[in-house]
């Protein structure tokens, strides 16, 4: 049997990525939205979670032997704060106040959002093709989150608190993106992962004990308790241990355009496990997810 290509594991890893945060996203909105939790608190504890799982294969790896510097460790650390502190809890918050149906179409704004940061933090190439993507994306976004006027409700986008938020986790997650492209220079991204997991662990817990409900603790209980917390703790390894595993899989294997174009397909992913479901998936978000996912093939094929 022939050896398979390089290629062909990497497009599998970052393709297997967006299924898995998909089905991470569909869990983890269901708690959101039927327990008495936080966003922060889940995010917490699904960090709580992945962390020794990525130690673990970092360890089985031999990759804990990589020499730790200070300031490196402290770009790590940033990269955590956005990415992870306040990009996954606001992710999280997204799936609460949009559904995930609409709020896993944040997903394919990520990688245009990135590419306009880098034009102006890295001066790195903003083609008219890469504009065509990002408005593309702006498009199919904005279609399927615009909800028209029905009988006895209001119609247009969220309400801006919700706005507000899900653009905290587009701009906050393009910011890690571009940081890590000096952090992951030299080093494994499975160990970086983990390192990121880690350093963001403390300040997570100490957002959480002084900023939720009943100083945080019942807010963690409530994604702790029976019935809760084998979900949770299921995707919180498949979403992000695993995934986060297999991102880097597909970084390391393909161009990152190109891995980041198929990790961007979890709009679509989420539309299938729903429809298989036999929920009910609206015209407009099936549109709006398609038209998303192509805005970001449109911004890989220009890099």
């Amino acid at each position: 049997m022939p050896p398979v290509s390089s290629a062909l594991v990497g497009s599998a890893a970052s393709l297997t990525c967006a299924l898995t945060w998909a089905i991470a996203s569909l869990v983890f909105g269901r708690v959101l939205q039927r327990e008495p939790t936080t966003a922060l608190a889940l995010s917490f504890v699904k960090a709580l979670v992945a962390a020794p799982l990525l130690f673990i294969a970092a360890t089985a790896t031999g990759l804990l032997s990589e020499t730790l510097e200070p300031r490196w460790l402290s770009q790590v650390f940033l990269t955590s704060l956005l990415g992870l502190v306040i990009a996954d809890a606001a992710y999280l918050a997204s799936l609460k106040r949009l559904g995930v149906e609409r709020g896993v179409l944040l997903i394919p704004l990520v990688p245009s959002s990135t590419a306009v940061m880098a034009f102006f933090a890295l001066d790195e190439r903003l083609s008219l093709s890469a504009l065509v993507g990002v408005s593309l994306t702006l498009v199919g976004v904005v279609g399927a989150v615009y909800r028209p006027r029905s009988s006895g409700q209001p119609g247009g986008l969220a309400p801006w608190a919700t706005i507000l938020i899900a653009g905290a986790y587009v701009f906050a997650q393009a910011g890690s993106n571009v940081l890590q492209k000096d952090v992951l220079d030299g080093h494994v991204a499975l160990y970086v992962a983990a390192l990121r997991l880690v350093l963001g662990m403390p300040l997570m817990a100490l957002v959480v004990l002084t900023t939720s409900p009943g100083g945080g603790i019942a807010a963690v209980r409530a994604v702790l308790r029976p019935g809760v917390r084998g979900p949770v703790i299921a995707a919180a390894a498949i979403g992000t241990a695993l995934g986060m595993w297999l991102g880097a899989t597909g970084t390391q294997r393909l161009p990152v355009a190109l891995a980041t174009t198929l990790a961007a397909t979890t709009p679509v992913w989420a539309l299938i496990i729903a429809r298989l479901r036999g929920e009910a998936i609206s015209v407009r978000a099936a549109i709006g997810a398609v038209l998303a996912v192509a805005g970001v093939a449109v911004i890989a094929a220009s890099r």
